[in-house]
């Protein structure tokens, strides 16, 4: 799970749209830290493909640092995805997809 979670949050600093909008992450473990420096409300989701084992659970916060856990067994090729809703992001949302 740890390499999932420390894959995952590459992903997620990488995207540039994020970025804009200042949400970083950080990770230790199997949780991952999000935290959005947007002037509007940042609210995040999470999905996974059909049949896939691994699991995030999201905390509920606003604006202030939010902690994602993954779970779950690690299945080659699932696919989980975290998508960030915020104003400040063309169209209001933006997803982030990692594959296992």
């Amino acid at each position: 799970m740890q390499t999932i979670t420390a894959g995952f949050t590459a992903a997620i600093n990488a995207d540039t749209s994020l970025a804009a909008i200042g949400v970083s992450v950080t990770s230790v473990g199997t949780a991952i830290t999000i935290k959005s420096n947007s002037q509007a409300a940042t609210t995040y989701s999470q999905s996974k493909s059909n049949g896939a084992t691994e699991t995030m659970t999201l905390s509920i916060n606003q604006n202030v640092p939010q902690t994602a856990a993954i779970s779950g067994t690690v299945t080659a090729g699932d696919e989980i995805a975290l998508t960030a809703y915020d104003t400040g992001l063309t169209g209001g949302l933006q997803a982030i997809p990692y594959t296992v």
